[in-house]
This record gives C-alpha cells, structure tokens and sequence, in this order.
C-alpha cells in the first residue's frame, strides 16, 4: 500500500529520508566494459565494471535469439509469421527450439493475469485505430470498438499455443499457434525487449560481474555498489539536473510519463486512459519485465486500482512512485520501500 498522499506541488515532492550510502572505497580506478547497440527498437547500453572479459558475442547472441522470435518487424521471427498468418482452418507450425517463444508467451498471459488483463499483447488493432483518427485529425467519435474487439482481446478464444510432446510424452517435438480471424496479431515487443535485458542480466550475475548498469531506452537495471555514479540514478521527471535521483544497488527501474498514455489501450473499454488521474508512474521491482509492465498497467489502471492491486498482492516486492494531478494540483503517492530509495544530496554535493 502507498506509505503517503502528500498534496503540494512538485517542487515540494523531496521528502527528506535517511538513507543506506552505496559504498565508494573501492579502487578509483576498476576494470570493465562498456557495450552498446539497438534491439528492439530501442537504444541500449551495458557498463560493466571489475571484468573486462570482451562478452560481445554472447551478449550479441542472446539478443538475437530474442529477436529473432519475437521481434514483429523481423520478418521470420515466430511473432512476425504469425501476424502474417491468414488461415484459421490449420495453425502455424514452428519448432521453438530455444523455449524463448513459449517462455514470453507463458509470461503475457502471466502478466494478463497479475494486471486483472490490462496487460494485452493483441491490441494493436485498436492502438492503430486511435492513431489514424489522431493523424487525419478527427476529434469526435471512436473507431469502430465492437468491430476491432471482434479480433482482439488476449484469449484462448482467440489465440492458443499448443506444444506438442513426442510418443514418450516428455520430449518436445513442435508448437503450434491459433488464431480464430486473420486479423488477430501479438506485440510482445516491450516485454520481449525486457526480457532480453533480464537475461543479460542473469548472463553478468552468472559470471560474478562485480557491477553493472543496464540501459534500455528509458528503463535501468544495475547490480553492485563499486562506482556510486552507476547506483544513482535520474527519476525521468523534469529531465535535466533538478531531477529528483533515485539509488538503486540492486532491481530494475522503469518509467511511464503522461506524453504515453497516448500509445496505450485501455482493453476495458477500447480508450487510451485519459481520464486516469496518473500522470507519471515509476517502478522499481526484481526485474525488468515487472517493471515496464507494470508501470504502463498502473497508469492505465489509475490511483485507485493501483492501490488495490497492492492489497491483493502484498508480497509483490514492486515498489511505486507516482504524480497524480487534479486540476492544478500536483500530488504524489509512493511505497515505503520506493521512498528509502530517493536521493537528496550526491556524494561532494554542498549542504
């Protein structure tokens, strides 16, 4: 549950706290490496320290793997072969050789469960609907809901994966994947994409990396507490130096800004949320995926559900920040945990 409801402005959001200092007696100068590419989509960097073992090929092919089943612009990947698929008399057959596929799969409906179904990878149609308006520049109106929510909506009725097992009944032999009407497509993009960065991570923490920070467009994940520069990290609020900082040694952190809701879907109703009163959401959780996914289901869910969905998941280990504006007002609401996070004063900063 939300440790306070403070009603001031931004300006006046700090909240003084004392806080567990990352530790900086290391050597000044400690080996490592620093890689950077694209996936997804999106930009990433890896800065590793105490290891300068050149990791560039499994990095590189653990990101490919991704990819390559589910990167919907990949032509190839098992996402995109889907989406172009136009029988619903017979499945798309593929062999998921890596289990990358079923995984991310196993993990939307995971996801569609634990966000009561705001997490839905197939409404792309809908999110397209919305856009077109927004270009030609019609204000008045909505797309044709009932017709768009024939064919999508994340559902056994709409789309199944069926793995099929040899004659022994354990060894795995091939998938299959459904769909009831041509037009049903999967983005699994933002998850996959912080997947990918997920098992990197496990990648660095399998070979004793002694820190690392991890980039993905706007999303964080570090390990360790050599360099105290790569704990301390900016919310993603004001995006220059007054920024209010977070201090992270451990988890991942994501962020969703009120300029997004425009690209969500409120699969409840078919409406980008509007009328939350969220206007930025940040999470810190175990891992990336819980993070991103659940930032963007708060903002949808709003002030109110994101606050039940605390009460029924107690044990969630996901902490939140939040700025909720009504009218004029800008107020915040944050966990405990998320609140013994925050910085006030950097390392050589003057009272």
């Amino acid at each position: 549950m939300f440790a306070r409801y403070m009603g001031k402005s931004f300006a006046a959001v700090v909240i003084l706290l004392l806080l567990a200092q990352c530790a900086n007696e290391k050597a000044a100068s400690a080996v490592g490496r620093f890689y950077s590419g694209s996936f997804m989509g999106q930009s990433y960097t890896i800065d590793v320290v105490g290891d300068s073992t050149d990791y560039s090929e499994s990095l590189d092919s653990i990101l490919a793997a991704v990819s390559g089943t589910a990167d919907p612009a990949l032509k190839g990947s098992v996402v995109a072969r889907y989406n172009a698929w136009q029988q619903v008399d017979s499945m798309l057959g593929f062999v998921d050789s890596t289990g990358l596929f079923g995984a991310l799969y196993g993990m939307a409906g995971d996801y569609h469960r634990l966000t009561g179904g705001i997490y839905d990878p197939t409404l792309n149609p809908i999110r397209r609907a919305w856009k077109e308006r927004r270009e030609k520049g019609w204000t008045k109106g909505e797309p044709d809901l009932d017709e768009l929510y024939r064919y999508t909506g994340f559902d056994a009725s709409r789309i199944d994966l069926i793995e099929m097992q040899g004659a022994d009944g354990y060894t795995y032999e091939r998938s299959f994947l459904r769909k009831t009407d041509p037009r049903i497509e999967l983005d699994l993009s933002r998850l996959a994409g912080a997947y990918g960065m997920d098992r990197i991570a496990a990648f660095l923490e399998e070979r004793q990396v002694a820190q690392w920070k991890i980039t993905w467009g706007r999303s964080t994940m570090i390990r360790g507490i050599w360099s105290d520069s790569l704990c301390t990290i900016p919310l993603g609020i004001t995006g220059d130096d007054r920024d209010q900082k977070i201090r992270l040694s451990d988890g991942a952190f994501s962020y969703v800004q009120v300029a997004d809701k425009v690209d969500m879907i409120d699969p409840s109703y078919g409406y980008p949320p509007q009328s939350s009163e969220l206007i930025f959401v940040a999470i810190v959780a175990p891992r990336l995926t819980d993070a991103i996914v659940l930032s963007e289901a708060f903002m949808i869910m709003g002030l109110e559900d994101a606050t039940a969905w605390y009460a029924e998941h107690p044990d969630s280990r996901v902490e939140s920040f939040m700025l909720i504006q009504r009218g004029e007002e800008i107020t915040n609401a944050s966990t405990e945990g998320f609140d013994r996070l925050l910085v006030f004063k950097l390392p050589g900063e003057e009272e």
